[in-house]
């Protein structure tokens, strides 16, 4: 039995305007999540990194300035990390714009 490929259905172009027209409202606080989440993401993959550096180039050669740097880093990118997420929550549960 031959397996049929589905076509796409002429009403998609229409559909996704529909729902981009309904979102239009909403544009700005959905460009903020957008921020918020990348911003999140990317101090989330910084701690691993500035963790990498504390191991390669403070603790392997007893540098206490890298120590120090490293260690703020992590400390910062934490802190930076929890923030976003937090604030991405909180103004997913707020009330939508009137």
């Amino acid at each position: 039995m031959r397996t049929r490929v589905c076509k796409p259905i002429p009403e998609t172009r229409h559909v996704v305007r529909r729902v981009i027209a309904e979102l239009h409202p909403y544009r700005l606080r959905l460009a903020g999540y957008v921020l918020l989440l990348a911003g999140a993401s990317l101090s989330g993959v910084g701690v691993p990194l500035a963790t990498r550096y504390l191991v390669d180039h403070g603790l392997a050669t007893q540098d206490v300035g890298d120590v120090l740097v490293s260690a703020v880093a992590i400390l910062v990118l934490g802190v930076a990390s929890t923030a976003a997420t937090s604030s991405a929550r909180h103004s997913a549960t707020s009330s939508a714009p009137t």
